[in-house]
This record gives C-alpha cells, sequence and structure tokens, in this order.
C-alpha cells in the first residue's frame, strides 16, 4: 500500500504539507500506520502552476532519503499539488516509471491499493485502453492502466462517468477471470481546476481516506496542521498529518468532488461485493 495527499486552496509552499507536519509525508514513507509501515518504493509529486501542464517530479529511492525533494518542496509554491510515496504491492517493480503520480496532458491521477489479480487480467484490460493513449504508458502498474482506461472512457468530457465505467469495466473482467481477491483502492485525479477523490473495494475494506477544509492552512511549532475557518483550502489524504481530531473520514464507497473549497459526495455502490 501506498501514501498520498492532494491540496486545492491559496498557494502554499509545498514543504508546508509534504515535510512540516510531525507526520509528514516523508515521514510516513519511513513509518506510517498499517500493516505496511515503510513505503520506499519510489515517490512523486506533481503541481501546477501558470502552465496547462502539471510539473512533475518523480524518483524510484525512498522520500526520505532525496534532499533534492525537500529543496524542491521548499522552493515551488502552488496552489494544485500531489503528493506521493509507494509501497508496491508485487505487481510491479520499483521505477520512476511506476511512481505516482502519472500524467497526462493537464491530467494527474495517483491510486494507493492493490487491485488482486491484476497481472490475470491485464491483457483485456489494456486492450480496452485506446491507442492514442496507450502510446503515451510508461509503466506496468495497475494504477497506471487503471488512469489510461479511464482517459480512454471520455475523463476529458465527463469525469464522473469516466471514473464509473472503468471501474465496473474493471470488476468485470475480474468475474470473467475467476478472480475472486479484493480490488481496493484511493484514488485521486484532477484536471487542474477539480479534484475528484474515490475511496472504493470489493470487500469493504479500501485504504483509509480522509480529508479537512479551511479558508486555508499552516503548519505550527509543534507540527500540527492549523485550519483557518472557512472555506477555499481542502487536504485530502490517506493518513493524517497529525494526531489531531480535526480529520474527517471519508466513507466507503465514496466518491468526492473538490473545486475551489466546494465539496461534494457522490455515493459510490453501484458495484457487486467480492463473494
Amino acid at each position: 500500500m501506498c501514501r498520498w495527499l492532494a491540496y486545492q486552496g491559496p498557494e502554499i509552499y509545498l514543504d508546508t504539507l509534504i515535510a512540516k507536519p510531525i507526520n509528514s509525508l516523508i515521514n510516513q514513507s519511513i513509518s506510517s500506520g498499517g500493516t505496511i509501515t515503510t513505503h520506499g518504493d519510489g515517490f512523486g509529486i506533481g503541481w501546477y502552476s501558470q502552465h496547462k501542464q502539471p510539473g512533475l517530479y518523480r524518483d524510484l529511492y525512498p522520500a526520505w532519503n532525496d534532499t533534492n525533494l525537500q529543496e524542491i518542496a521548499h522552493h515551488i509554491s502552488s496552489p494544485l499539488f500531489f503528493s506521493h510515496v509507494r509501497a508496491s504491492t508485487g505487481n510491479a517493480s520499483a521505477s520512476r516509471q511506476n511512481s505516482h503520480p502519472f500524467r497526462y496532458q493537464n491530467w494527474l491521477f495517483m491510486h494507493n491499493g492493490d487491485i488482486g489479480g491484476f497481472p490475470i487480467i491485464r491483457k483485456d484490460l489494456e486492450s480496452l485502453i485506446n491507442n492514442d493513449y496507450y502510446m503515451h504508458k510508461e509503466g506496468n502498474t495497475d494504477s497506471e492502466a487503471l488512469f489510461y482506461l479511464m482517459l480512454s472512457n471520455g475523463l476529458a468530457s465527463n469525469p464522473i462517468a469516466a471514473i464509473q465505467t472503468s471501474i465496473n469495466q474493471l470488476h468485470s473482467l475480474l468475474k470473467q477471470h475467476s478472480v475472486h481477491l479484493p480490488a481496493r483502492m484511493t484514488i485521486c485525479i484532477t484536471d487542474g481546476a477539480t479534484l475528484y477523490a474515490l475511496r472504493h473495494s470489493n470487500d469493504q475494506q479500501s485504504p483509509t481516506l480522509f480529508y479537512r477544509s479551511g479558508e486555508s492552512v499552516y503548519v505550527d511549532e509543534l507540527g500540527i496542521c492549523q485550519f483557518i475557518q472557512g472555506k477555499g483550502a481542502t487536504l485530502i489524504l490517506s493518513e493524517p498529518l497529525d494526531d489531531q481530531e480535526h480529520w474527517i473520514s471519508i466513507e466507503e464507497d465514496s466518491l468526492l468532488t473538490i473545486h475551489q473549497g466546494d465539496i461534494q459526495r457522490i455515493p459510490f455502490s453501484l458495484l457487486p461485493r467480492l463473494e
């Protein structure tokens, strides 16, 4: 399993959330909650600026051991950024190409979880990816394949429908190949304007997902995230950045849309369960 966070709001330096909190994503790469406590199989950050295409920095080394990451995060500010630390589930090796987030034009995508039986369905799933998108795929993860499947299903024109269609296709292939293994995921996608965050599984055991919002956020001298009351800044993440009770758990089978501080939840309980 992996850990990730996404931020949208007033422009802040990336290290505000990636490095400064007491349980920052860099610290989580060394030690985090859950059954997998170390996430040393690569990391990545993606951020938006004046350019339409987001910036991207990924590597296969552990986040805690990369001084360039902290240097970059200290000097880059952005109103919308992704950060991800990876623990490989065994279906794909540690490499720069397999590190999240994944980028296509103005889109970013990242994932935490595991599609059980992916090697069995991989050929059929990738056959559903449009050739115009497939040629841009670089790695061999289930995550990147799912991203390009969503793009093929019209992510740019109707993101919610594309996400739903792609997840349905995934479950149909698992059923077709008699795969009786969990498919668990938290996914975050953005076009640079709206965030789409999904928490879903076929066995009701999705990885955790939390959010918090306010007018703005800063980190105090104790490493605690402080949210100013209001609307405009939203942080969504796999694991809280501190031990305070202000983090809101996102329900199983939820699709959140976040746009300029407005948060909407769309129920996602439209799929069969693992028997």
